[in-house]
């Protein structure tokens, strides 16, 4: 709501109006009013980012606010808002540890406002200051919000030490609670990038019908991930969730423990901080150095399967590599979603293709095909599967991440 207090001054003979004081009254109410809504962050006008940042290190800062506090009152400020700037706060002093950050509503009130054109005789305006009381904003670490008004959790830090010198760490990951899903407008929104990143790996012609039913569900919660009521949001989220764990060929671990969660609007943040880290995992393919395969430790080698024609195929950095057994490790596939592949060191012999069996006990997630006939000296390895279709799944899996192990 914009108010165009015109500030009384009587050394320039512009009295105490009733109308100033009346405005005055009603910026008051609304200022202090209790707003009764869950607490959360709600949308936020001209382009502010409502994430704490540091800026020096070990400075939190909060460029803007636009939120119900924890016991229902209004918490805004703008950072143009001339006097009503979030001052940021210095964390240097803090001993190593985890530390909540909040955003408060203070007792005591600041003088706010700035110069305003008012209507004059004629075509000239002039310039007249307009100012007013209005509750301080901070940031408080800790249980420093308790001595507020009011307060909302925007972050979690970390002190750490790290060489030698102690830094502060924010918890990218942590997603404070909202009211409604446009307060994501100007910060990282964790159900669009699941929308996205589900559709990135889905095939664009495939017409197995999970896949059909499962890009339309991705679509709508693309659709509304911006603008929909939280509930509205979670319900569609779940629907997509059970369709990526459900997947039996090409599983997505994005979903796994989320699918069956339940909705409050005091652990929706929670959910979404879930939804996070298992996004990044799910985007970081990890092959470790070593993995224990049927109670057998096997080393990773360096390079991948690359297409070749109908073939993959594997070239060691070194030829005439003496192995005893080779492995190829799909830590996102299931066990049992494989296609049988036929592998040989000559592609040209059909008689000396063999069938990989699968890893019976794997200390990793995922699974490992292990390529056991394997002549003491390899020069290059090919690999193939029986059917297009195969051929097609096969190709998602190792595109998804794969590594060359040998013992």
């Amino acid at each position: 709501m914009h108010y165009s207090l015109v500030e009384p001054n009587p050394v320039t003979g512009r009295p105490l109006t009733r109308g100033f004081l009346s405005e005055l009254r009603r910026f008051n109410e609304d200022s202090n009013a209790i707003v009764r809504n869950l607490p959360g962050l709600m949308p936020i006008s001209r382009g502010v980012s409502m994430k704490v940042y540091q800026d020096p290190p070990d400075h939190i800062q909060l460029d803007g606010i636009h939120a119900v506090g924890e016991l229902g009152h209004l918490i805004s400020t703008y950072p143009f808002d001339s006097g009503s700037a979030i001052k940021p706060i210095d964390c240097s002093k803090l001993s190593h540890g985890v530390y909540d950050v909040f955003v408060c509503l203070c007792h005591e009130k600041a003088l706010t406002g700035g110069v305003t054109d008012v209507p004059g005789n004629g075509n000239r305006d002039r310039r007249a200051i307009a100012r007013f009381l209005k509750s301080r904003i901070v940031l408080a670490i800790g249980d420093e919000h308790l001595q507020h008004r009011d307060w909302l959790k925007v972050a979690e830090i970390e002190r750490v030490r790290e060489g030698g010198f102690a830094r502060t760490l924010i918890d990218s990951m942590y997603h404070p609670p909202i009211i409604d899903m446009k307060a994501y407008q100007f910060t990282p929104n964790p159900l669009k990038a699941l929308a996205a990143h589900a559709l990135e790996r889905l095939e664009f012609d495939s017409s197995n019908p999970l896949d059909v039913m499962m890009r339309v569900e991705l679509i709508a919660l693309q659709s509304i991930s911006e603008q929909a009521p939280p509930a509205l949001a979670f319900l569609q989220t779940q629907r997509c969730l059970q369709y990526l764990v459900e997947r039996q060929d090409q599983p997505f671990f994005v979903g796994v423990g989320l699918e069956n969660a339940s909705y409050s609007h005091h652990t929706f943040c929670s959910f979404l901080r879930r939804l996070s880290i298992n996004l990044a995992q799910d985007s970081n393919v990890t092959c470790p150095k070593t993995i224990e395969i049927n109670g057998q430790l096997y080393h990773k080698l360096s390079g991948d399967l690359s297409e070749d024609d109908e073939f993959w195929t594997w070239t060691p950095e070194k030829s005439g590599f003496n192995v005893n057994c080779i492995a190829i490790y799909l830590p996102k596939a299931k066990p049992g979603t494989t296609p049988n592949i036929h592998y040989s060191q000559d592609k040209l012999d059909p008689s000396g293709f063999r069938v990989a069996s699968s890893a019976t006990m794997l200390d990793v997630p995922g699974t490992a095909l292990i390529l056991d006939e394997i002549s003491s000296s390899i020069k290059k390895i090919y690999v193939a599967v029986n059917t297009v279709t195969l051929q097609q799944r096969l190709k998602m899996q190792l595109k998804e991440g794969h590594a060359i192990y040998y013992y």
